[in-house]
């Protein structure tokens, strides 16, 4: 089962090298959002770089910009 995304956001995605496996239920997603600011910027539980273009560093942490995996946090909290 997946966690369901609006196409329009999934298209937003388009740097994705991990095959949206963010959107899979039952499992972990790939990186693990750790805290959101009003729900516009997205904290990772992550000590060590991803290969993701929508990680960034943010000092001692990391951030996420991705349209889908921001979406699949706030729709199901995962």
């Amino acid at each position: 089962m997946k966690c369901i995304v609006n196409n329009e956001i999934r298209l937003q995605s388009d740097k994705c090298r991990n095959g949206y496996m963010c959107q899979a239920l039952g499992g972990k997603p790939h990186c693990q959002i750790s805290d959101s600011v009003n729900g516009l910027v997205f904290f990772l539980n992550c000590s060590k770089p991803l290969d993701c273009p929508y990680q960034h560093a943010f000092g001692s942490s990391f951030m996420c910009t991705c349209p889908v995996r921001q979406e699949v946090y706030r729709a199901y909290r995962i």
